[in-house]
């Protein structure tokens, strides 16, 4: 028995088939060369405002400025500076340190220096220590000073009062 080959019947090309791909292309290089031609531009503008910022050979030096707005500009940098410090990347490396009778009662970061004190309470100056070196290897911490340290026999349980010191880096 004899196989005959299957009839297919396919669809005519279209006329649209052949332009389809050189289109494609065309409007790829249309559109590059609206980009280089608006990076040129671009380019231009930029040239032409370093040329207006630079000073002119002839023109006047700028008047000083008063000393009043100058504290006032250096008063702002100051408040800009201590609301650019992340103090939540703070907080969450001083609250991943803990120690089990160490409890934190006061903070006072210091924007300017980088410098925290830290106030708290504990059972025992060995807690406080411990607390201490946990706090020195954490990450953005170092330097962490004990400055003060009290036994409070009025309080019942009498406890120690503490106040440390830590620098602090940026993350």
């Amino acid at each position: 028995m004899a196989r005959h080959a299957p009839r297919l019947e396919f669809l005519p090309p279209s006329p649209w088939a052949r332009w389809w791909g050189p289109g494609v292309l065309a409007l790829g290089l249309a559109a590059c060369a609206l980009v280089g031609v608006r990076h040129h531009r671009a380019a231009e503008d930029q040239a032409a405002a370093l040329v207006r910022l630079q000073p002119q050979p002839g023109a006047r030096a700028p008047e000083a400025v008063p000393r009043e707005l100058a504290a006032e500009v250096g008063a702002a940098q100051e408040v800009a500076a201590a609301l650019a410090v992340p103090w939540d990347a703070w907080f969450r490396a001083l609250e991943s340190v803990s120690v089990p009778g160490v409890f934190l009662t006061a903070l006072q970061p210091e924007g300017n220096s980088r410098r925290a004190r830290v106030s708290g309470q504990a059972a025992e100056l060995s807690q406080v220590l411990v607390y201490m070196e946990r706090l020195e290897h954490a990450p953005g911490f170092r330097q962490v000073l004990l400055v003060d340290h009290a036994v409070q026999e009025d309080a019942t349980p009498p406890h120690l009062r503490f106040t440390l010191t830590a620098e602090w880096d940026a993350p």
